[in-house]
């Protein structure tokens, strides 16, 4: 009796940290996601370059696709730039340790290529784990009616 009262200890406590751990990640991308919104509204080249991996693919609700040299160009010469990035119904599904989805619903605002932006969007965020820190690896928006 004393075994599966052990058994049960532990299978209650693996639960209990895998349950901490999931939720652990889920904080950690809403904080990278918020750092994301910072760092493009602010046009932080720099606090870009950590966080969005080499190989990102950043899909605009345009149909335009950047890469991350291109995109960080676009923010930098303020050709892309945002006056506002309001996440909300913010969602994140963790997949293992080192990859995670973030959904959203987002105001986004600002500039472009073709002039004043203000689009309603859902968002999508695919986040992985490089040597210990969250990137961006992509990005999609869609346009909402």
């Amino acid at each position: 009796m004393n075994g599966m009262r052990s058994l049960l200890l532990c299978t209650i406590l693996a639960l209990a940290g895998a349950t901490f751990a999931v939720a652990a990640v889920e904080d950690e991308i809403k904080d990278a996601d918020m750092q994301w919104a910072t760092a493009a509204k602010a046009g932080d080249a720099a606090k870009l370059e950590r966080l969005l991996s080499n190989d990102l693919i950043y899909t605009h609700a345009t149909g335009i696709i950047d890469d991350k040299a291109t995109y960080i160009e676009k923010l930098k010469s303020k050709r892309q730039k945002y006056d506002g990035i309001i996440h909300s119904n913010v969602r994140v599904k963790a997949f293992g340790k080192d990859t995670a989805v973030l959904t959203a619903r987002m105001r986004m605002h600002g500039t472009n290529q073709a002039g004043p932006f203000d689009d309603q969007l859902l968002l999508i965020h695919v986040w992985v784990k490089v040597n210990g820190a969250w990137q961006l690896a992509a990005h999609q928006t869609t346009k909402l009616q």
